[in-house]
């Protein structure tokens, strides 16, 4: 293992493996429980970066996760660890898991399809603020392209997308301005056109990566007529995610009043998507937005 860590640190690469709190991983392989300082130490031994902790077998709890972490940390090498599960989901700003955590998953195993992505973004509404510096809330890896293939070769990248385009930017648009870490899902050796537009995206991923900002959360505005995502970022831009979840092409309007406070009037608009800058506007930006898709915007004062 330490010569396959060492490959892919050449490459300029992070390695991570992953292990349970039980007795055994969710296919039944061992898990960690019993064994957590050996596992730590071995894990540091071969230089790992990162450990999925699953929560699968019996004796799974609390202590096991604090235990865990204790001794990663006692190893004395930087890994982060990402919590999969666990009875601070149902605890207020996340329970026990940003103690003992860089990450931790707010929901359930997110799946190549759009009711899973809605399933995944209703997971951490209201719950923004609970989330920050070294210690974010997580949706489960990301399938924008595709999660594979059944019966494919390792040799050949194939996608088998289960979702529309539109499907993929609104994936990526709540994962981005939710701060949610964004480990990609798909195979990386053929990137499609829908992925290049959205996974390398540099303009998106800087809104995900503003650690000084409150992650995005969902807002109702303009009477509540609509639900956007917003997310004010450090600069002072404010992050707007406008998705439709309807079934047909719809106009919605983004009243800034609702997301500056009643003293907003202007604003210059900036589409994140396609990087252009589409103006100043009075008091709301109206856009018609396509069926399961996302428009991507920045709002600045003037």
């Amino acid at each position: 293992m330490k010569t396959i860590s060492d490959y892919v640190h050449s490459k300029g690469l992070k390695f991570g493996l992953y292990t349970s709190v039980g007795t055994t991983t969710c296919r039944g392989d061992p898990g960690s429980y019993g064994y957590f300082k050996q596992d730590a130490d071995l894990f540091a031994s071969w230089e790992l970066d990162y450990v999925k902790m699953d929560w699968c077998g019996s004796n799974c709890n609390e202590n096991g996760h604090e235990e865990f972490s204790k001794d990663l940390n006692a190893t004395g090498r930087h890994i982060v660890l990402e919590l999969c599960r666990g009875t601070y989901q149902s605890e207020s700003k996340w329970g026990y898991a940003p103690q003992y955590a860089q990450l931790w998953r707010a929901s359930g195993d997110h799946h190549d399809d759009w009711n899973s992505t809605l399933s995944e973004t209703r997971s951490i509404v209201g719950k923004s603020s609970w989330s920050g510096p070294y210690g974010w809330a997580y949706l489960d890896m990301i399938m924008t392209g595709g999660q594979g293939c059944k019966g494919q070769s390792s040799e050949v990248a194939r996608h088998c997308p289960g979702q529309t385009n539109n499907e993929y930017r609104t994936e990526f648009s709540i994962y981005a301005i939710s701060g949610s870490p964004i480990l990609i899902g798909t195979d990386v050796r053929n990137f499609t056109e829908i992925m290049k537009e959205l996974i390398i995206n540099p303009e998106i991923l800087a809104v995900n990566q503003d650690e000084k900002a409150v992650p995005g959360d969902q807002y109702k505005v303009c009477g509540g007529k609509a639900e956007v995502w917003a997310r004010k970022l450090s600069n002072g831009k404010i992050a707007v995610a406008i998705p439709n979840y309807g079934s047909s092409t719809t106009t919605i309007e983004v009243c800034f009043a609702d997301l500056f406070g009643s003293s907003a009037k202007t604003m210059a608009v900036r589409d994140l998507w396609n990087k252009k800058d589409l103006g100043n506007f009075q008091t709301s930006y109206s856009v018609a937005v396509n069926e399961h898709d996302t428009v991507f915007v920045t709002l600045t004062p003037q």
